[in-house]
């Protein structure tokens, strides 16, 4: 139930009570993960992304007219083509609201994290034996 409530749309479209009022999961990237938005012949790094939008970073601060067309290079080699309208604008941050980023893209960049933050942490890489693992990280027997 909390994946569904995290990874896919609310089937209730009601307000709701407490800390999330989000119909859409937003993917909030760290600055060493962005996404690269290119406009034209500018790049322009993704803050933030959901279905119905995404934010990036105004470096250059250039002139956008109402509408976007772009695209957007993910982490994981994949690609979308954006058409939006800039909903807002705040400092360098600028915020675009698209027709729809399909969930399943959201999800695969999730996917990407987890799986880039495990092999981060896995002690053991290159076809270790468990008993070389135990060695570097020392399991207690219970």
């Amino acid at each position: 139930m909390v994946l569904k409530n995290i990874l896919g749309r609310r089937k209730d479209r009601k307000k709701t009570h407490g800390p999330e009022k989000r119909n859409f999961v937003r993917l909030v990237y760290p600055p060493d993960k962005r996404p690269i938005l290119t406009v034209d012949e500018n790049s322009f790094e993704v803050l933030n992304i959901c279905e119905t939008g995404l934010k990036f970073l105004n470096h250059m601060e250039k002139d956008f007219g109402k509408q976007v067309f772009g695209k957007v290079i993910f982490q994981n080699g994949g690609s979308i083509t954006i058409n939006g309208k800039i909903r807002w604008e705040g400092g360098r941050e600028i915020g675009l609201l698209v027709t729809k980023i399909p969930a399943f893209i959201i999800k695969q960049e999730i996917c990407t994290f987890i799986r880039r933050k495990a092999d981060e942490e896995t002690p053991a890489r290159g076809g270790a034996t468990l008993e070389a693992a135990r060695e570097q990280d020392p399991l207690e027997d219970k």
